[in-house]
């Protein structure tokens, strides 16, 4: 073997000997810091052979302060990480979403105390959501009347009847109508009491007998005569206040056709809609 080749060979151990021997000694004197505490109390902190005498801090599962709202954590058990979910209603079921990562506020039906009076309750049940008893209700009814042989002057004139079966008076009230569309006067109690009864303008109505409390007709003149047999869309808004709370309702569209004589109550020609406790919204 050539003499170049030997020398090779010898220095590349001698190499290897001294390279192993200064990994054995300097593995020999490493050892973890004195602490790997990062002061997170949602992370596990350790330091071994194993890690090569690194720190490591591994993050805590469900670990309140982390800032995370995880399962099984909420308000009242980790108010640091999850949000409040409240909302101050009684009738709402609440809580944390974790997948949504948000607040959810289920509504709870039935429930005393949502403004809604509700087929199980009553006014004894839950006097807070309903007012009306069993049996009241206002019936509205509204249509288009042209006739000049039955009034002084011609012309269009639309026509009301609010028959009130509740057992108190309506203190205030406001009607709204809406007729093809296009919104019309608002009328008020006040101001139809005031304009009297057995005028060609308005007639206010109160019949003793009736089973109701008192009904009022109101017959409104406008300046635009209607084609007799056309048919229109009519909608009404009605808001009154009751037993010291304030209702408000919106009809649907209905058609009525124009007349040339005051329509009967209940004819197709009419257009009725019932309050009762079913459609009616409290609104204060």
């Amino acid at each position: 073997m050539k003499k170049g080749v030997i020398i090779g060979i010898v220095l590349g151990i001698l190499l290897l000997g001294t390279i192993t021997s200064l990994f054995l000694f300097t593995n020999l004197f490493k050892s973890c810091p004195s602490s790997c505490d990062d002061f997170n109390e949602c992370t596990e902190d350790f330091c071994f052979e194993e890690t090569d005498f690194n720190c490591i801090n591994k993050p805590i599962d469900n670990c309140c302060g982390n800032e995370k709202c995880e399962t099984g954590e909420n308000y009242e058990n980790c108010a640091d990480d999850c949000p409040n979910c409240d909302d101050s209603n009684s009738c709402t079921d609440d809580s944390y979403d974790y997948h949504l990562k948000a607040c959810v506020n289920k509504k709870i039906i039935p429930c005393c105390g949502n403004d809604i009076c509700e087929s199980v309750e009553s006014t004894k049940t839950c006097p807070e959501d309903c007012v009306f008893d069993v049996g009241e209700y206002i019936e509205l009814g509204t249509s288009y009347l042209n006739n000049p042989n039955h009034f002084s002057d011609t012309g269009l004139r639309y026509f009301y009847s609010i028959e009130n079966c509740l057992s108190d008076e309506i203190t205030t009230l406001e009607i709204t109508s809406y007729y093809g569309g296009v919104k019309e006067e608002t009328l008020t109690k006040q101001g139809l009491e005031g304009k009297g009864a057995g005028t060609s303008e308005f007639n206010f109505v109160k019949i003793p007998t009736s089973t109701c409390k008192n009904r009022i007709n109101v017959i409104q003149a406008a300046f635009d005569n209607k084609e007799l047999g056309t048919i229109h869309t009519i909608k009404i808004y009605y808001k009154f206040e009751y037993k010291g709370r304030i209702f408000e309702f919106m009809s649907p569209e209905k058609e009525v056709i124009v007349l040339d004589k005051e329509p009967m109550k209940g004819t197709d020609e009419f257009a009725i809609f019932t309050l009762d406790k079913s459609n009616l919204n409290i609104v204060d």
